[in-house]
């Protein structure tokens, strides 16, 4: 396990490369996964795949049926996917791209499969089989609500994979999914902004398992080899995006000097979207809420977390 501060130095490549994904990103939702994936989709050591968020270890039977509707698309309208995809500073679809997606689509051979069956983790191994001499990895923030026993699979599985999270301040994490929440809400009829309508959400199973940092990283160090799992801050990515995306890079084993494609290093493609202003109300009630994980977030975490808890005067 590495922390932020311990990275420098480990950029040599792995001794011998393994099958599947070079990294996975488990996370956390609404701390920058979206300008990751960004980043290295457009980095030249990089293959991304063309969706974001595989899902395979939580929610693999919806993704494959995204991935079927995807798979219609790309083989009836490709140029049109690829418009769509120009216009949203994405890279087109290629000839592994299609490939990639047709595994996708039959990642599941039935019904019932576990999917965390070793079958169906070779088939997820297959998904990356098209990178070629480049690194490829699954940006899925979902990863980080993973039990134990499952993280334990997948990196027994994918022992030579890094693994990559990028923490947040709790408050503020609840706070940006809240308000993504309470966007799709407004389309359906709107939903009131509460004290009392964030601390519901926030204790939502769904949500209060992303939201403990410490945890997080408590499980996953426990598995993940030596050297292969490190945390990083949002709270970098706001005050030095650059910064950051060198030290992800180097800890990826890729060259944080060249550049991703025309995207400058704070590039990010959620920027335009409406923000909802968190009352002082809110906050002081979002802060008791998540005192105690301030605090082990802290200690476990050490870095920007420090500053997390001074900010609360806690």
């Amino acid at each position: 396990m590495l922390s932020e501060v311990e990275i420098v130095g480990t950029e040599a490549p792995l001794a011998k490369r393994g099958d599947g994904p070079d990294f996975i990103c488990i996370g956390a939702q609404k701390a920058g996964t979206q300008w990751l994936y960004d980043q290295l989709a457009h980095h030249p050591q990089f293959w991304m795949p063309p969706v974001k968020e595989l899902h395979v270890f939580d929610r693999a039977r919806k993704s494959v049926v995204r991935a079927r509707r995807l798979a219609r698309r790309v083989e009836h309208h490709l140029d049109r996917v690829n418009a769509q995809r120009a216009a949203s500073h994405a890279r087109p679809l290629d000839d592994r791209d299609v490939r990639f997606v047709g595994r996708y689509a039959r990642l599941l051979k039935g019904g019932g499969e576990d999917k965390l069956a070793a079958p169906v983790l070779d088939r997820y191994a297959q998904l990356f089989a098209d990178k070629g001499g480049k690194k490829s990895g699954d940006v899925t923030p979902a990863y980080s609500r993973l039990g134990d026993g499952a993280v334990r699979k997948v990196t027994a599985r994918f022992p030579e994979a890094k693994v990559v999270f990028l923490a947040r301040e709790p408050v503020e994490r609840l706070w940006s999914a809240y308000g993504m929440a309470a966007r799709k809400a407004e389309r359906l009829g709107g939903r009131a902004v509460s004290p009392a309508g964030a601390l519901e959400f926030a204790r939502r199973k769904s949500v209060a398992t992303r939201s403990c940092p410490s945890e997080i990283v408590t499980r996953w160090q426990k598995h993940a080899g030596a050297g292969q799992f490190a945390w990083f801050f949002f709270d970098d990515l706001r005050a030095d995006p650059a910064g950051l995306r060198s030290r992800i890079l180097a800890f990826l084993g890729a060259d944080p000097d060249l550049p991703s494609g025309d995207l400058e290093p704070g590039f990010n493609r959620k920027g335009g979207a409406a923000k909802i202003a968190l009352s002082d109300e809110i906050r002081d009630v979002l802060a008791r809420h998540f005192a105690d994980e301030i605090r082990r977030a802290a200690d476990v975490l050490g870095g920007a977390a420090l500053e997390w808890r001074r900010k609360y005067g806690l």
